[in-house]
This record gives structure tokens, sequence and C-alpha cells, in this order.
């Protein structure tokens, strides 16, 4: 994702995972009279991933949608199980005004999955997708750079262009990344805020990730469908933040 600058063809042109093309707004301070994420405010469609607390591996998955920002939320289709990170979550830099006393703030390398609301990004896979703007992962061709030396920390690219001795995931390599979605995840490699952050398939319903969202494979090509319809969101929260939040939520049906 590149921060304050464009992103070029060479750098698999219109794809990257950041906020360099204005989707993912800065994090707004807080106010009494505006306690909401402004990206949730915005929002109209959300994956809700809730972890029990911050060390914990699994989630719960709901999707959520409303007609219009002024309108309620209503939950639609059924409660599905993510895994997490190995060592849980921790909030991204950009919401790290969220944080409770300990709570731990993502960093590269930490096996956290990041916390926080950012918008869902474009469909991949190995095969052919049926989606206008799906990326089909090419060995060599789609190189996530996750080195915070690289001027193209988490941006995407060919390896070639990434250089020598940069480390990064060859995508197109990766079993677990058949299917996916991107999450256009704001960061700065001066922060070391971490990278490379995809919904993406699990190895097993018990297998943690370094850091991404993973889900049964049916439950990932579910995602993809459903989150056609941009802007979608994917908020990843503590059950205690939820709480916090819990005036952002209004449910149709005054649950």
């Amino acid at each position: 994702m590149l921060q304050g600058s464009q992103v070029t063809n060479a750098v698999l042109g219109v794809l990257l995972l950041g906020s360099a093309i204005g989707l993912c707004p800065p994090m707004l301070a807080l106010t009494a009279e505006s306690t909401c994420p402004p990206e949730l405010v915005e929002a109209t469609r959300l994956i809700l991933v809730v972890a029990s607390n911050m060390n914990a591996r699994t989630a719960t998955v709901r999707l959520m949608e409303r007609p219009s920002r002024e309108k309620k939320w209503n939950e639609v289709g059924e409660v599905t199980k993510a895994m997490l990170g190995s060592a849980g979550i921790g909030w991204a830099w950009a919401f790290e005004n969220f944080a409770r006393q300990e709570d731990p703030i993502k960093h590269e390398g930490d096996g956290r999955t990041p916390a926080g609301f950012f918008h869902v990004g474009r469909p991949f896979g190995f095969g052919p997708g049926p989606a206008k703007d799906y990326i089909r992962l090419e060995k060599g061709k789609t190189f996530c750079v996750n080195d915070v030396r690289s001027p193209y920390y988490n941006m995407i690219m060919s390896k070639s262009q990434a250089g020598d001795g940069t480390t990064g995931e060859d995508m197109g390599t990766i079993a677990l990344y058949r299917r996916g979605l991107f999450i256009e995840y704001p960061t700065t490699r001066e922060r070391k805020g971490g990278s490379c952050i995809f919904i993406h398939i699990w190895r097993s319903p018990e297998s943690a990730t370094s850091g991404c969202v993973a889900l049964a494979e049916d439950d990932v090509v579910n995602l993809q469908k459903w989150s056609e319809r941009r802007p979608t969101l994917v908020g990843i929260v503590p059950q205690a933040a939820l709480k916090r939040l819990q005036s952002c939520f209004p449910r149709s049906g005054g649950t």
C-alpha cells in the first residue's frame, strides 16, 4: 500500500493494499458527540469479525448491511467461524486510540491480525474469477512485500521489481491463497505497522494465521460474492471494543 504516492502499472497497476487511492481515510479524532469510527459511520455493508479478547485466535463472522448510513443495521446470512493470527489481534496504528490498558498494537511480524475497520479490496485466486476486478495470482508476478527495509513495503508487484533480497510472499505459490480478498490495510514502513493482510482459506478449523483472517473455503467464496457490491467494510474487533461501540450498531427490531 502506498501512502502519499501513486500506484504505477508496474506495481500491479490498480491493486494495492493501502490508502494510496484514498479508500482508507486517516482516523479522525473522536469526540463525545462522535464516538464511532468515520469508516463505520459511512458504511452500509460490513463483515464483522469479533474475537473474544485480544489474544484469541478464533472469531465469529457476521455479515451486516443497511440501505443507507441513516438506517439501522440488519444481519444477513449465518454466523461463521474465522481463524486469526497465532498471537491474536492488535490494534492497527490508525486505530491505536481504541486501545485500552495493555491492548497490543499491531507490528510487523508479531503474529497478530490488525484490529480496526478497513475497506475490503478486490477478490483474488488461482483460477479465473467471475468478478470484473478479480486478480489472478501468478508465480513471481503477485509478490507482496513484507520487508520494512524496502520502499515497496506492503505493496504487490512482480518479484523482480521488488528486487533481490527483498522478503515477501509470492502469492501465486501459496495454496491458502487460491481464494481470497485483499484488505486495504493502511500502513507505513516507518511505523512497521503490518503488511500483506488478506482474507483467505484456512489450513484447518484450528490453524491460526500469521496475521490474516482465514475461513473455510466455502465461506471465502461466499464473502467474495457478497463483497462484490462495494464499498464493503471489514471490522475486526475484540468483544470489549464492540461493547464500547454498541451505539454505532443500531439494529432493526430494537436489538
